[in-house]
């Protein structure tokens, strides 16, 4: 049996919090929860059972009840062969718990129900009310201040979400369909989108014939990356279409395309010459980058590069990365931070905005408007330096002449390599990666300066840096197979751009910036 949502989310908050550095200090205080640890690898289910009941009985008062409950909800479950007797062991382990529990063992027992090895044989319509039944059960748990008033509203708004699936499977398998997508949107509308929802929305609208719509919503689960979506939109795809010979293509169209439509770009009343700098660090492993890297694309398309110029730096985080090299660590120590994570932005080197988020629910919107208003801000500000360039591809090598109206004291003269896209689908699922930075050089401070990049030199220097990460980091088995491809560090030299910036070297602040294309 999976892990409960409720289960995981509260690992999240704490891990917020700064608490769950204090639960896994309690480990070795807790001799229940080793105990439990060990229960739980018993394959013998009745032997299970008996070593849990023995460790409840054990630790009437544990910090880890709740835990102990929700273990042996799904042992006996499991260990039930009929609809009757699941109820039964269900009823009996939720009636001996204390009222605060109740809500998250209803969910337990809900989850147990609907996906046990046997739910298919169970009476469908039994199955429906007893969920239907357990949800109710536990809302009223969760709406009584005397029982849950200590509880978070955004914890009790998610832990009743958390039955919104269960109902749904119970629903679509009792052929309700049409209530099955009334609760799907009921939850949509209080904002608690959950984990599958769109691959249940499929579900229901194949049900009512609806193939066309059903396979909508396929795509969207599977561009979450939901990979029981991908079969079924594939096989919808070909029954409408008369082949499947263009899904992938289809695929790949709908994973790099913008989950949103940005707005229109205003221009500030009053420009006074000053390019705003985003800069985003971002890892093609990780999923709650997602949303920052839709956020940049779409800034990439609402802003004229006069106004906004961005960079993307990737990392290795939490796994290897085909477009990190030495430019993308060095900038993250450049920031202090050689242990930064990821998703992490930066505006003009001094306002960080917070914009991480998986795909799903409204995330890249939100993360996209969270840093516009930061760039809008900026916008009219004043600036103390013009910079122009021109930047030329000969052979393997790019030539960018700079100007500046003047020196600015104690600043960094940064000039930067950046290839216009890449694709590549890492374990993330974006697939179209913009305004990668492939090298970063400093310019002479002077009121013209020349920077050449020598690519196949930089292309060397990547794939050194690679290996010997590879190497110290004993990351051979994160890897996707024991070779290294030549594009984790060739660049394509079509679609270059040169980045020019000036930044102070104390504050970070980014003074002016300028974009232009390499022309060959």
């Amino acid at each position: 049996m999976k892990t409960t949502l409720i289960g995981a989310m509260l690992v999240v908050c704490l891990a917020g919090t700064g608490l769950l550095a204090q639960t896994q200090r309690q480990r070795t205080e807790l001799p229940e929860q080793d105990a439990l640890q060990a229960a739980n690898q018993i394959q013998n289910l009745g032997d299970r059972i008996k070593e849990i009941q023995r460790i409840k009985a054990a630790y009437p008062n544990s910090l880890m009840g709740v835990m102990i409950n929700i273990a042996l909800i799904k042992a006996v479950s499991l260990n039930a062969d009929t609809f009757e007797k699941v109820l039964a062991a269900q009823g009996e382990v939720i009636k001996s718990a204390n009222p605060q529990e109740k809500a998250r063992l209803l969910e337990t027992a809900t989850v147990a129900l609907t996906q046990h090895s046997k739910a298919a044989s169970f009476p469908k319509a039994g199955v429906l009310k007893a969920v239907q039944d357990y949800r109710s059960e536990a809302i009223a748990v969760l709406d009584n201040p005397n029982i849950s008033g200590r509880t978070p509203v955004v914890m009790r708004n998610s832990l009743k979400a958390s039955f919104t699936l269960p109902l749904v499977t119970a629903q679509i398998a009792n052929g309700d369909y049409s209530a099955a997508l009334d609760t799907l949107q009921e939850s949509r509308a209080t904002e608690q989108l959950v984990p599958g929802f769109y691959f249940s929305t499929g579900e229901a609208l194949v049900g009512l014939k609806r193939d066309k719509d059903a396979l909508e919503a396929y795509f969207l689960a599977a561009v979450e990356g939901h990979q029981p979506s991908i079969g079924k939109a594939k096989a919808l795809y070909a029954t409408i279409n008369g082949s499947a010979a263009n899904f992938d293509a289809d695929l790949l169209r709908r994973r790099a395309a913008l989950p949103f439509h940005p707005p229109p770009f205003e221009a500030p009343g009053e420009w006074q010459g000053k390019a705003v700098l985003a800069e985003l660090f971002t890892g093609s492993e990780c999923p709650p980058c997602v949303a920052a890297d839709f956020a940049f694309d779409a800034l990439i398309e609402t802003y004229p590069t006069k106004y906004l110029v961005v960079l993307v730096y990737h990392l290795p985080i939490p796994r290897y990365d085909p477009m990190m090299n030495p430019a993308t660590k060095k900038r993250q120590e450049y920031y202090g931070r050689a242990d930064m994570g990821t998703p992490t932005v930066f505006i003009d080197g001094v306002n960080k905005v917070s914009a991480g988020g998986y795909y799903r629910y409204e995330n890249p919107l939100k993360s996209f408007n969270s840093i516009k208003a930061k760039i809008d801000g900026l916008l009219g500000a004043p600036t103390n330096v013009v910079i122009n360039a021109s930047a030329t591809l000969n052979g393997d090598k790019v030539q960018v002449d700079c100007e500046f109206s003047k020196l600015i004291p104690n600043a960094d003269y940064n000039v930067a390599l950046v290839q216009g896209e890449e694709i590549f689908q890492g374990l993330n699922t974006v697939v179209s990666h913009k305004m990668i930075v492939r090298d970063i050089a400093t310019a002479n401070p002077a009121a013209t300066s020349t920077v050449v990049f020598d690519i196949t030199k930089g292309e060397k220097a990547t794939n050194d840096y690679i290996t010997n990460w590879g190497k110290t980091r004993d990351a051979a088995n994160r890897l996707r197979g024991s070779s290294w491809p030549s594009q984790n560090y060739k660049v394509n030299r079509d679609n270059l751009k040169a980045v020019v910036f000036v930044q102070d070297k104390v504050t970070k602040q980014v003074h002016n910036s300028f974009v232009v294309d390499v022309k060959k």
